[in-house]
């Protein structure tokens, strides 16, 4: 996916593409990585 130094301060992100899905990555304000499907929430999938 990458390194950790690429998202090193609070805030920090990264935009990756894994199996043609594109992902965030984020530092968050207490220092843990997050990750989360790069999508509008409105056009994301609708569990329908």
């Amino acid at each position: 996916m990458g390194r950790e130094e690429e998202v090193a301060a609070s805030g920090d992100y990264v935009v990756k593409d894994v199996a043609g899905e594109s992902i965030l990555v984020v530092r968050t304000r207490d220092g843990t990585l997050a990750a989360h499907y790069n999508v509008c929430r409105h056009r994301g999938p609708t569990g329908r």
